[in-house]
């Protein structure tokens, strides 16, 4: 592949999607090449709400549910990655795309192709560990509660929302 078609597929095409879904008002499905793959579709879909993961990140375990959660957010919600699971777990998965349309996140109509879709989900499962990647150490956790106040929302669901929670150590 030629460097003029990488800084296309990484940096332009991007760009493009996410600025005709967000300034066009409409939850539409954006018309992409078919010949376009999990991990290209990946940095189109998934930078309109955070940065791009690396499949690495998490488990296939992991994956399969959060990619479930994720997909609520595109107009998705395909639970037959989830058949077999407990049924705290689909408790729990159900909860959350209850936020999702309760908080009105959840688009009309799926912004993506069920190809499209599936092609994403393929990416993450096949390039994810079975196991974790070994972390490194970190600090003990500095307990000090007159840094936060609790904060009644509107939502009241039986599981925590946040998945992940990344402290900037510099900034505060």
């Amino acid at each position: 592949m030629n460097l003029m078609k990488i800084a296309w597929r990484r940096l332009c095409l991007p760009v493009l999607i996410v600025t005709r879904i967000g300034l066009s008002g409409q939850n539409t499905p954006v018309s992409l090449p078919d010949s376009l793959d999990g991990q290209t579709l990946a940095g189109i879909f998934c930078v309109s709400c955070h940065v791009v993961p690396e499949p690495d990140l998490l488990t296939k375990e992991s994956w399969q549910y959060l990619l479930t959660y994720m997909g609520f957010f595109l107009g998705v919600a395909d639970y037959s990655y989830m058949e077999g699971s407990s049924e705290r777990t689909m408790d729990n998965i159900h909860a959350r795309e209850e936020f999702v349309r309760t908080a009105a996140m959840f688009p009309a109509q799926p912004l993506l192709s069920g190809d499209q879709w599936k092609r994403i989900r393929e990416y993450y499962m096949e390039a994810a560990p079975l196991k974790p990647v070994p972390q490194k150490a970190k600090p003990a956790i500095l307990e000090d509660e007159t840094l936060f106040k609790v904060k009644q929302t509107q939502y009241r669901q039986k599981s925590a929302v946040t998945s992940m929670v990344r402290i900037d150590e510099e900034h505060g």
